[in-house]
């Protein structure tokens, strides 16, 4: 007797169970994921309160008057960073002081997006106008942060949220408000501090078609970038201004 139909038989059936089992695990997962979400949407409705903005516009407005933005011939976030060493220290101080409240809020929400727990983009499209507040509060705050890393010895501090910063940027492409998808920029006394692209419809349909299979998310990939992006910085200051850059900077900070 011929039992090759037979095992042909069975292990088809096997197959077919074992990609049943995968699926139901699959959107088992999927479900458990929504439902975390649904409960740590309210880590994000935290970040309504206390924010940053006019404390880092008034500072930026006085550290402006001190040491004109315009004064190296650098990127406008290079010249923040040196702007910011080489003003008084009270605003520096301020800003430090103010920050750390606001700074360990945000890194609540950015180890729930570490632990995929909360995506970024659940953020950009249930609250636009959070969107816009953030990627405007975080701007301001984010030459301070590379300043704190590069001349303050401060490590990685405020790192998780530049990441989120980054992620925010990055969403300006799906976000249903046309206005944050056009350029914005932001001036004090007409020195520019900060400026982001206008979103081009190429640029968008590579988002909108990226956040379907891998949304933007805190990984090693965007630390590793980071540590990238604050040697391209230490490179520019020491450019452009290597007269005040302190001999800590040259050491490259790995922890977390």
């Amino acid at each position: 007797m011929n039992w090759t139909p037979y095992f042909w038989a069975i292990d088809a059936a096997l197959m077919a169970l074992l990609i049943l089992q995968l699926a139901h695990y699959r959107l088992g997962r999927r479900a458990r994921h929504a439902t975390d979400r649904e409960e740590h949407l309210g880590a994000i409705e935290d970040l309504r309160e206390g924010p940053l903005t006019d404390t880092l516009t008034t500072a930026w407005e006085f550290v402006a008057v001190e040491t004109p933005l315009t004064r190296w011939p650098a990127d406008n976030l290079t010249r923040a960073i040196l702007a910011l060493q080489s003003a008084s220290d009270e605003w520096v101080d301020l800003i430090r002081k103010e920050s750390l409240n606001r700074v360990n809020k945000l890194n609540e929400v950015c180890e729930l997006i570490d632990e995929d727990m909360l995506r970024p983009i659940d953020l950009v499209k249930t609250n636009v106008d959070l969107h816009a507040a953030l990627l405007h509060e975080l701007s301001l705050l984010e030459p301070f942060i590379w300043h704190q890393a590069i001349f303050g010895g401060r490590g990685r501090w405020g790192f998780r949220p530049l990441q989120l910063l980054d992620a925010l940027r990055a969403l300006r492409a799906i976000s249903p408000t046309p206005t944050i998808r056009r350029p914005i920029s932001f001036a004090i006394d007409g020195q520019v501090l900060y400026t982001l692209p206008e979103i081009t419809p190429s640029a968008r349909l590579r988002e909108l078609v990226g956040a379907r299979f891998a949304p933007r998310r805190i990984t090693v990939r965007t630390k590793i970038r980071q540590n990238a992006l604050r040697n391209r910085l230490v490179d520019q200051v020491r450019e452009v201004a290597g007269d005040l850059l302190p001999e800590r900077a040259h050491v490259v900070p790995i922890e977390w």
